[in-house]
């Protein structure tokens, strides 16, 4: 596994990034809330990754912060929520803004962001997830920005 990915911002258009770690470039695809976050190309930065492994390739996400890929992660718990729709609600909704809405069983938010719009929200798998959640709830957001 992939946790962290520290070097040069070499490129970046959303949704995909790529950084310089000695001579290897990473590519990985990042949240927009993240990409409000990122310094200019070539300055140096940190990023929290998951890595996804799937049969026809290998896909590194990036997060500005542990919990945006913790919430990515509880995501991906969720029926029908894989790693692009993750991706696809985390830009919708800052880390704070989807914790709230989770927690207050606000669907009418949620549904408010394209990747959820056209999908019936399995409410049971939503109080799965915010019953997970409630480390993440409780940790502040830490930044890794170089």
């Amino acid at each position: 596994m992939i946790g962290q990915v520290s070097g040069t911002l070499v490129h970046k258009q959303p949704p995909q990034l790529m950084i310089d770690v000695r001579g290897i470039a990473y590519e990985l695809e990042a949240p927009m809330t993240a990409f409000y976050n990122l310094p200019e190309v070539g300055a140096s930065v940190s990023l929290y990754t998951h890595l996804a492994i799937r049969d026809d390739a290998h896909l590194l996400f990036g997060f500005t912060d542990r919990r945006q890929r913790d919430l990515f992660r509880m995501l991906l718990k969720t029926s029908g929520v894989g790693p692009r729709v993750a991706l696809a609600i985390l830009s919708g909704l800052t880390a704070d803004d989807l914790v709230a809405c989770i927690s207050a069983g606000d669907v009418a938010q949620l549904t408010r962001v394209p990747a959820l719009a056209a999908r019936p929200l399995n409410v049971w798998s939503l109080n799965y997830v915010i019953g997970s959640m409630a480390s993440v709830i409780l940790v502040p957001t830490r930044r890794l920005l170089g």
